[in-house]
This record gives C-alpha cells, sequence and structure tokens, in this order.
C-alpha cells in the first residue's frame, strides 16, 4: 500500500513474460526497499564557468538556460546498495542550471544533460522508468599521483574526462551551482517509435523533485579541483563522439570550487514526475 492507502502497482520492464522484476523501486517481493541506512554516497564535484551561448546549444526544446551559465561535474561512489543486495555502481553526471518552460509556467532546476553508469542495471531501469539521459562509461577509482587525486572516465579503454582534485581540501559547504529556486532535477525522456524512424514513442520532460528524507551528510569539503575532455576521433568513441566533442567544446571562463562529500540515504525516486 502507498501512503495515501491506495494499492502499489508492480513496475514492469522488458521481458515482461518473465514478470515484474526486481529493482530500485520494489524489491522481489514488490514493495519498496528500505533506504534508511543505505547507499554510502562519495560525491567528487568540479564545477566552472562557460558562455552562455555554447551551453543553451545542449538544451531540448522546451528547455532554455536559467541562472548562471555554470557546468557542474559530478562523479558519485555508490556502495551498500540495498537493491542490489550490497553492491555498488559508480556514475558521472554532468548538469547545469536550466528552466522547462511547459504548460504550467516554467519549472526551475538543474538539467541533467547526460548521465554516464558504469553498471548496465540502473541505466536500464533509470532510462525506461524515470527518464534519466543514462549512458554506459568506465569509471574508475580515484588514484593519487603527483599530489593531485585524479579520476578518469572512459569508453573502449580510452579516457575522455579527468578530473583533477588537490589534496588539501578544506572543510566546507559545496557551492551551488548557479540554480536559484531549483524544484529539482531536470531531464528528457525520449524514446523512439519502432518502424517510424525519426519519430517519437516518448518524448516529454519529467523531474525528480528535491530532498531525501533519509538523507545523512557525513562530510563535506572544498577545494581546487579542474577537469579535462579529450575528444577523440568517431573511430575511438563510436557511440560517444557528438558528446564528447560538444563538451569539449565549452569554454573554460573561470574555475569554481570543488567539493567532496560523503553520506548515507537516498530514494527509490517514486517521487519522479512527468511535466506536462
Amino acid at each position: 500500500m502507498t501512503a495515501d492507502g491506495n494499492e502499489m502497482r508492480l513496475i514492469y520492464r522488458m521481458p515482461v513474460g518473465f514478470g515484474a522484476g526486481s529493482g530500485p523501486r520494489q524489491n522481489q517481493f514488490g514493495h519498496r526497499h528500505d533506504l534508511s541506512d543505505n547507499p554510502d554516497m562519495t560525491t567528487y564535484a568540479v564545477r566552472f564557468e562557460t558562455e552562455e551561448a555554447a551551453l543553451a546549444g545542449l538544451l531540448p526544446e522546451p528547455f532554455s538556460l536559467d541562472g548562471e551559465p555554470v557546468v557542474t561535474i559530478e562523479v558519485q561512489y555508490i556502495s551498500n546498495i540495498g537493491w542490489l543486495a550490497g553492491r555498488g555502481y559508480n556514475t558521472v553526471g554532468i548538469r547545469f542550471p536550466a528552466a522547462y518552460n511547459g504548460a504550467d509556467g516554467p519549472v526551475r532546476g538543474s538539467f541533467l544533460s547526460v548521465l554516464f553508469e558504469n553498471m548496465a542495471d540502473p541505466i536500464i531501469s533509470g532510462r525506461e522508468e524515470l527518464g534519466f539521459n543514462k549512458l554506459y562509461a568506465e569509471i574508475a577509482d580515484p588514484v593519487e599521483t603527483d599530489g593531485m587525486m585524479v579520476i578518469q572516465t572512459g569508453w573502449g579503454g580510452t579516457p575522455f574526462l579527468e578530473l583533477q582534485f588537490a589534496t588539501d581540501f578544506q572543510e566546507g559547504k559545496p557551492p551551488h551551482g548557479g540554480e536559484a529556486g531549483a524544484a529539482g532535477l531536470l531531464h528528457y525522456k525520449y524514446v523512439p517509435r519502432t518502424g517510424d524512424w525519426g519519430e517519437a514513442d516518448a518524448a516529454y520532460a519529467t523531474l525528480t523533485p528535491l530532498g531525501v528524507p533519509n538523507y545523512k551528510l557525513l562530510s563535506s569539503k572544498i577545494g581546487d579541483a579542474r577537469a579535462a575532455f579529450s575528444p577523440g576521433p568517431w573511430e575511438t568513441f563510436p557511440t560517444l563522439h557528438h558528446i564528447i566533442d560538444k563538451l569539449a567544446a565549452l569554454p573554460v571562463l573561470a574555475w569554481r570550487p570543488g567539493s567532496i562529500v560523503k553520506s548515507v540515504g537516498s530514494k527509490d525516486l517514486r517521487d519522479q514526475q512527468r511535466l506536462k
């Protein structure tokens, strides 16, 4: 039963012939997961100011830039995940302030332009059920070298993104990414229509509302951090080259403080909304 007393409907995804499978929003019995003490997360973030025109080119209609043109690159190392029976995975998300200009007026938030993950299961469920722009990538663990903490993200054994963090981070609250009055995290769900190539089965915006009831902040540090994209030819990144090229072309006008945050707790994202 849900909080309002209604019966909870099972979530199905392909292949439906085997029944409703477990995932982030339902366990093997069709019930919600207990997220009071999981997962454990360490989030590394790099922020930089860029040109408005370049950033606006990454937005689908009817989105528009809203706030400072600040790009936030976040790497999350997620472990002790209940719905994966204690396993974990890593993510790299790239977001910036935007507004969705829909039928009910603008919804302001942070647009998640792409979210790379190194495990198929959360990619499939996140794309189909939530509308997250998820893709696969190899996300290495942090490595300390030459007085810096380095994190690399790549595909097919070739890195296309490197983040560098100074090792002298100090306690402090992470700066915002340029958003003001944000309602949450914005996405654009698009699913092509089989046989009618070029047309969509689904094409609409979704919103992840702010707020994680079980969230516990363990530590927060800020310091100097940088990021660099390394574009390659189509032969090197055959399915990602168009994304990497556009991210690499964003001018870096100024670096904002980076952050490293450790936390516990999450939500199952059953509060995800489809925007009109």
